[in-house]
């Protein structure tokens, strides 16, 4: 099978759905193109201090990749982009499947035109949810503008790819509940729900690491290192961790660390250190940059408990691929992520209370820590891995294939 995974910005070393898919689709034999622009997006850029990427055919990370160049692209956040020679690049390939990644874009919009002309079938796979759209600290008035962007260009535009679309995907509860937001009576019947996953060849437990990260940072047996993973905004809830931290009587508090890894919003810093510095943490919590894939793996052996008290991200999964249980706030994501599995415990979102009590929970037992965190391994082992996920992927390819 000839599969196109078309995606407007393709950031192999930070691993994600399209990354990990289109390695197993090769594994499993089938003829694998990315096509994405000659640009990074902006957070991913803006780690790397760069946001320009080679033009033209080559390899990543084992991948094919064309990088296409960008006409243009407007001036937001997620930097929608206008591809110049996306016709010629899928002409050329000439794929089977077109599995497009994300459900707002100009090039999915462009390749449904195409899709009758260039004969290939099309699947449309969204990824965006309420949370990661708007953000509590927008404006009122920047939030109606968004509104009004995203459901005129949903409700005009982007009903043709809806018509041309086989089949519309979502990866969790919140994105299909996205899908029927974003274009109202337009929404597609059926959005079935194909979950991320962690790879379990990178994801798993480093005894060695364990123990030489918690001894360079001196963190001893009894020391209950709290960790978290990911670009930190307020929106991930770190505040109402430490702030439940703080509750916690002083025999409990001083046994633990938190671990923060990953790039912290420039608007979000000043407080995040006014937060650990009000709440008397200065000296348990530590911050690591970002850290590509390959060694986050080896932070996440030197954690006891990964915990998500805002929104979650697929971090969550990697850290359970490694044993560790998960603390998060509960949605119906996590619903089915981890109370399904007994891999963790769920809180309501800004309760601070019941915050407290997961973690001293996890804090007084180590025997439930041990065992929740076996569920989480094992729930990733059975189910949430990208070998299956792929598996379910080209299942359904094979399935819009077999309509002709």
């Amino acid at each position: 099978m000839k599969i196109v995974h078309l995606v407007d910005h393709f950031h192999p070393w930070m691993g994600y759905q399209e990354t990990y898919l289109a390695k197993r689709h090769i594994e499993m034999g089938h003829d694998v193109l990315v096509i994405t622009a000659n640009r990074y997006g902006r957070k991913p850029g803006s780690i790397v201090g760069t946001r320009e990427a080679p033009t033209g055919l080559h390899e990543e990370e084992g991948i094919k990749v064309q990088r296409l160049p960008v006409a243009f692209e407007l001036p937001t956040f997620w930097a929608y982009s206008w591809l110049k020679g996306l016709r010629q690049a899928l002409a050329d390939f000439s794929p089977d499947i077109v599995h497009c990644h994300e459900i707002l874009s100009f090039s999915h919009v462009r390749a449904a035109m195409m899709r009758r002309q260039l004969n290939y079938r099309m699947i449309v796979d969204n990824h965006s949810a309420q949370f990661n759209v708007f953000y509590p600290d927008e404006s009122r008035l920047k939030k109606m503008l968004k509104t009004a962007f995203q459901q005129g260009v949903a409700r005009s535009f982007g009903r043709i790819m809806l018509r041309e679309a086989d089949a519309v995907v979502a990866i969790g509860e919140p994105e299909r509940e996205f899908v029927d937001w974003l274009f109202g009576p337009f929404a597609p019947e059926h959005v079935s729900i194909i979950r991320l996953g962690a790879d379990r060849r990178r994801f798993s437990f480093k005894a060695d690491a364990r123990t030489e990260i918690r001894r360079a940072n001196h963190w001893n047996a009894d020391t209950v290192v709290l960790g978290h993973a990911g670009t930190i905004t307020l929106e991930k809830g770190i505040g109402e961790l430490l702030a439940a931290l703080a509750r916690l009587p002083e025999n409990f508090r001083s046994r633990v660390h938190v671990h923060l890894i990953g790039k912290i919003a420039d608007d979000y810093l000043p407080r995040l250190e006014a937060d650990i510095a009000a709440q008397g943490l200065l000296d348990q919590v530590t911050i690591t940059a970002f850290v590509a894939a390959d060694e986050l793996a080896d932070y996440m052996s030197a954690w006891d408990v990964a915990v998500w008290p805002g929104d979650i991200s697929n971090t969550a999964i990697e850290a359970m691929a490694i044993g560790r249980p998960v603390i998060a706030c509960r949605t119906a994501y996590t619903e089915y992520m981890i109370e399904r599995y007994d891999a963790g415990l769920l809180v309501p979102r800004d309760d601070t209370n019941a915050l407290a009590q997961a973690l001293t929970q996890f804090i007084n037992d180590n025997s439930v820590r041990l065992q929740k965190g076996k569920n989480a391994q094992q729930a990733v082992d059975s189910d949430l891995n990208w070998d299956k996920i792929a598996g379910q992927f080209v299942d359904l390819y094979k399935e819009i294939l077999r309509k002709d």
